[in-house]
């Protein structure tokens, strides 16, 4: 029996392939127009990545989850590290190109 005022199970089944295909457009749209959604993806990406990854390993010093589960969240936040250099990167070089001009 569900407790009053809480969602039922199958609530949020219907929006995961609404989801899925929202992501698919915008990685289309990015992979369309890099120098466009670059300023966009990245930092978006980076707060995306590292967040999800702090907050399983808030999890794990809050003794939620067991200590083994640290490897994916360490694998995001390096993988948000380099969308941040990367960004950090293209970002100079649209600087250095645009004083070249």
């Amino acid at each position: 029996m569900r407790r009053r005022g809480a969602p039922c199970l199958r609530c949020g089944r219907g929006g995961l392939p609404a989801l899925v295909l929202q992501r698919r457009a915008a990685l289309a749209a990015t992979v369309s127009d890099i120098d466009r959604y670059l300023p966009i993806v990245v930092p978006v990406g980076v707060v995306a990545e590292c967040g999800h990854a702090l907050v399983r390993m808030g999890h794990v010093a809050a003794g939620d989850n067991p200590p083994g589960d640290l490897v994916a969240p360490t694998v995001m936040l390096l993988f948000g590290m380099f969308l941040l250099v990367t960004g950090m990167v293209a970002r100079e070089e649209d600087r250095t190109a645009g004083h070249r001009e």
